[in-house]
């Protein structure tokens, strides 16, 4: 269980939630996707809890797809500013935000068990805040595909046995680990397991 204030635990408890310590393990881009507000380019953020599968004794994982963009109430921005305790600076939001230098930067995370809409249950993401005494760091169990190296991935599900339950996806298409590349305008197909989330 992650380390918290009363008020962020009270609040937690109100929404169904639990706030469990983490840290930012991956930053998949997902490309340029459809969604119901027409063409987006998404971010596929991966964070390790402290929290295990009962199986296999790794680090469960907590993912969440989100719209790449920064303006001023876009739910990435309003993520980063809840778990840095600041916004963005002039030049992140001139040239992005070099996501090589958040990766293994820990965090808590406000979390609550969800069922997709394919019926599947997983830990839906609701909030991110500073770190608190504990501080978590990479497992190193977790490996970020490294297109060069690696062909794409298929996609494959496993589900959890434990109390929470998570869905362990690998993509189908290229992703880059870093979101430093323009958009490219080239429609990714977006696996069905994935939950939309727009900003």
């Amino acid at each position: 269980m992650g380390d918290e204030t009363h008020n962020e635990q009270a609040t937690a408890q109100s929404n169904g939630a639990t706030i469990v310590n983490g840290v930012l393990v991956d930053m998949i881009d997902l490309g340029v996707q459809e969604t119901p507000w027409g063409p987006k380019r998404q971010l596929q953020p991966v964070f390790e809890i402290d929290e295990v599968n009962e199986q296999t004794a790794l680090p469960l994982k907590v993912r969440r797809t989100l719209n790449n963009n920064l303006h001023e109430k876009s739910t990435l921005r309003g993520l980063m500013k809840s778990w840095r305790g600041w916004d963005l600076t002039e030049n992140e939001l001139k040239n992005g935000i070099n996501w090589s230098k958040q990766v293994g930067k820990p965090c808590r995370l406000e979390i609550v068990d969800a069922i997709s809409k394919n019926g599947h249950a997983y830990l839906k993401l609701l909030n991110i805040l500073p770190p608190g005494k504990t501080k978590l760091e990479p497992s190193g169990f977790y490996k970020r595909w490294e297109p060069a190296k690696e062909p794409a991935p298929v996609a494959t599900e496993q589900p959890e046995l434990t109390s929470h339950a998570e869905v362990f996806i690998q993509l189908n298409d290229p992703v880059m680990a870093v979101t430093e590349a323009k958009p490219t305008g080239a429609m990714l197909p977006l696996p069905p397991q994935i939950e939309q989330e727009a900003a």
